[in-house]
């Protein structure tokens, strides 16, 4: 169930079990997984795009106009929304993954 799976939203090296660990943005993890434990901040849950059972998808279907940025683990749909409201032109989205689109808006300054 999706509702007990956690994304990590940035990717950080820590050490789990006395042992390094290197976790990237977008791994995903179980509730209860030692991995979690203290570092709770770098995840968030996991959110399903198309249930089952619906016909329409879970993103939100217009784009977003708001400064705000789509979660970590936003779809790939809403991460193109924001930037097309934020610059990016439909031909600059296209080779894109939602990981690079993140990080270009991620990127400070």
């Amino acid at each position: 169930m999706a509702a007990d799976i956690y994304v990590a939203v940035e990717s950080v090296l820590t050490d789990v079990d006395g042992q390094s660990v290197y976790i990237t943005a977008g791994q995903t993890a179980r509730a209860g997984h030692p991995i979690l434990v203290g570092r709770e901040a770098l995840f968030e849950p996991f959110k399903v795009d198309y249930e089952l059972g619906d016909d329409t998808p879970a993103v939100e279907q217009t784009a977003r106009a708001s400064d705000e940025l789509p979660k970590g683990n936003a779809s790939l749909q809403e991460w193109q929304a924001y930037a097309l409201a934020h610059g990016l032109t439909a031909e600059e989205l296209e080779p894109l993954t939602r990981d690079q689109i993140r990080d270009h808006f991620s990127q400070p300054g």
